[in-house]
């Protein structure tokens, strides 16, 4: 009978513990695992650096439109707007000056500016140009700045869905490290209720080494969750820049704001393609060949 009963208790342990490994538990007050936080600790980030609101995906998008990329393709822009102003003006004249068969008493006896001592040449070279080059010149330039705005609008949206892209890598990881926390909590308090059964004589040591693995296991996803996490919260900031929050990456939180579901396609799919940024500026840079 005693048998029995102890079966039935171990049996309602274990529906207790997949239970609480679902659910998850309260405080934990086992010491055999250290506790992890989804949260930095206040060693980790300066009293000075307040945790503001969380970061939604407008701000994100606006801040992704001023990264390094983007500053670089409008310094192309306008370089190539120079370029317009430079190929819509005439060739400079040139002036050259010469002096050839100087002989020595030339020299010592200042016939720089005689006719007799130094042979001297003063020349100036205009370039008359013919069959309208300035005009084909210039739309050359133009297309070429033309093709250089499309691909600013390319990268603009390029780098966007990159920023959209870490955006909701950094919102998964963020959620998956509350779950695995959750879990983490859960198998903990389980591994301390263990260790109150065997000091009860109610459970085997061979148990409860079972569920102290699982324990610690939990513990290990839930470092490696927390790693994930700061991994995609620095991918995120290099491509946003570190000037986008005051406070440190890894203290960076996101608003939850998955995308729904319904997609909407319609329209003429060959117009949708000559809008494209990327084809517009190949058509430009065509055009100026």
């Amino acid at each position: 009978m005693r048998d029995k009963g102890l079966m039935s208790i171990r049996q309602f342990f274990s529906l207790v513990a997949i239970a609480a490994a679902g659910v998850g538990g309260g405080p934990l007050s086992a010491q055999t695992i250290a506790p992890v936080s989804s949260t930095p600790s206040a060693a980790q980030v300066p009293a000075s650096h307040a945790l503001s609101a969380p970061l939604a995906l407008a701000e994100v998008l606006e801040a992704a439109r001023h990264n390094l990329e983007v500053r670089m393709a409008q310094q192309d822009v306008a370089a190539t707007r120079a370029d317009i102003l430079a190929a819509n003006r005439a060739p400079l004249p040139v002036l050259s000056a010469k002096a050839s068969s100087a002989d020595q008493i030339g020299l010592t006896h200042g016939a720089l500016t005689s006719q007799r001592r130094i042979d001297k040449s003063l020349g100036l070279d205009w370039t008359w140009e013919r069959g309208g080059k300035r005009s084909l010149r210039t739309q050359a330039a133009q297309s070429i700045a033309a093709a250089s705005q499309s691909d600013l609008a390319e990268i603009l949206v390029l780098q966007q869905l990159v920023a959209k892209d870490a955006f909701f890598d950094l919102l998964a990881a963020q959620e998956r490290l509350t779950h695995v926390l959750a879990m983490a909590q859960s198998a903990k308090q389980l591994a301390s209720t263990a260790q109150i059964r065997v000091t009860a004589g109610d459970l085997s040591v061979q148990d409860f080494s079972r569920v102290e693995i699982e324990a610690q296991r939990a513990q290990a996803d839930a470092q490696s969750s927390q790693l994930e996490r700061q991994r995609a919260a620095l991918a995120l900031a290099q491509i946003t820049g570190r000037q986008l929050r005051p406070e440190p990456v890894i203290a960076w939180r996101l608003q939850p704001q998955w995308p729904s579901a319904s997609v909407t396609v319609g329209g003429n799919a060959e117009a949708w393609l000559e809008a494209r940024a990327d084809v517009q500026a190949a058509t430009q840079r065509l055009l100026a060949t």
